[in-house]
């Protein structure tokens, strides 16, 4: 004779196996998401080799984390390519503010090995680990985290958050003048356009900045918020970061209340040059030094 289950044990059952499920895929999708944001085991171990220790385990009395982020537009099964993004970023643990400095991509510096060149040739000729190596000798500050994504990555990521709202100033292609919501396909048109501006690059600079704080603000409201996980799992294989995704997400808590209150930004400040040939940005060397100080002393005004 069989014997009767209560209602409320079905239900357990249920239950149960329900938790049993969204662990598994929980944790595959954990893997697969950190699996997919790990480079590979060549940048992997040289990134280590020239990353700093963060500032929660070594003995630093500056509690700020520096983080380098990078975009480029490399393709699926590409190599190191040149980024055209570069920005460093300095979060404040005790303030929850975050500074971000924009290096023009044709700052000419040294890159240790090659020579004289533009700063993003860096990570054309040795990945990650030589534009980190690079940056930090070309600021004078630690980095203790990357961040890497490409340019498909990025469209997919504001696409996942509904779009983000900016003040177009300069019309590029199909993206009109204006207050727009721009989907990735358009909202990376228009930070990579430097045409349109006499400024140029410092102009792109500029509204990537803009651009940035926009997205955060996004990513911030409560329905974008909860959807981090899935975001991260729909991007993950366009991003390469040295960071976990404990880590990442922590990090978005923290600062889930940026605004321009609590974000300010700055452009490395130069002039464009020409040399055998070659167009360069050359930064002001004296006005660089004096930015970086800014930067590790807490932060700066942001520049006009």
């Amino acid at each position: 004779m069989l014997r009767r289950v209560p209602a409320l044990k079905y239900a357990l059952i249920a239950l149960a196996a329900l938790l049993v499920v969204a662990i598994g895929v929980g944790t595959y999708m954990y893997f697969d998401v950190s699996n997919q944001l790990s480079p590979p085991e060549i940048d992997r171990q040289a990134v280590a080799a020239v990353l700093d220790a963060p500032p929660e385990s070594n003995e630093s009395t500056d509690t700020a984390t520096y983080i380098l982020l990078l975009g480029n537009d490399r393709r699926e099964n590409q190599g190191w390519t040149r980024s055209d993004t570069i920005i460093l970023a300095r979060l404040d643990a005790e303030t929850n503010s975050v500074s971000m400095v924009s290096i023009p991509r044709d700052t000419r510096v040294d890159v240790p090995g090659y020579g004289t060149t533009k700063i993003n040739h860096s990570s054309a000729y040795g990945g990650p680990a030589l534009a980190i190596e690079t940056v930090k000798q070309f600021t004078g500050l630690p980095i203790h985290h990357y961040v890497e994504v490409d340019f498909e990555g990025f469209e997919q990521i504001v696409d996942a958050v509904g779009g983000v709202r900016v003040n177009v100033q300069v019309p590029v292609g199909s993206v009109s003048a204006g207050l727009q919501t721009l989907n990735g396909e358009d909202a990376l048109a228009w930070v990579r356009d430097r045409h349109g501006y006499a400024s140029g690059d410092f102009a792109r600079m500029k509204n990537q900045q803009t651009f940035l704080l926009a997205l955060a603000k996004q990513v911030s409201k409560s329905d974008n918020f909860a959807k981090l996980p899935s975001i991260l799992n729909a991007t993950s294989k366009h991003i390469k970061t040295d960071m976990s995704v404990p880590k990442l997400m922590s990090m978005a808590s923290d600062y889930r209340g940026l605004d321009s209150s609590t974000l300010r930004t700055a452009s490395v400040p130069g002039k464009t040059a020409t040399i055998n040939g070659v167009s360069y940005v050359l930064a002001d060397k004296a006005a660089t030094v004096a930015m970086f100080a800014d930067l590790a002393d807490g932060g700066f005004d942001e520049t006009p």
